[in-house]
């Protein structure tokens, strides 16, 4: 299904649904959602656990509490060892 056809179908402007994919978007509306499950027919079950992911995405991480420590550089790279 392409990009023009999934907006016109779900009822997600194209932008959003472009943006949503790309993972270039800050924020998808539970409706938006909803449209996009009803769309591709997800279970109950994927559905909830979209619902799940955008409740959790809206929460700070533990790492907010100190922003002023990393300034607006976010948080330092650490460096991960090969095992």
């Amino acid at each position: 299904m392409t990009l023009e056809e999934a907006s016109k179908r779900s009822g997600v402007p194209r932008t959003t649904l472009s943006k949503i994919e790309t993972a270039e978007s800050r924020r998808t509306r539970a409706r938006d959602l909803d449209a996009l499950a009803d769309l591709y027919q997800v279970s109950e079950e994927t559905r909830e656990a979209f619902h799940q992911l955008y409740r959790e995405s809206k929460e700070k991480g533990w790492w907010y509490r100190y922003k002023e420590l990393f300034g607006t550089t976010g948080l330092p790279a650490f460096e991960v060892e090969a095992s």
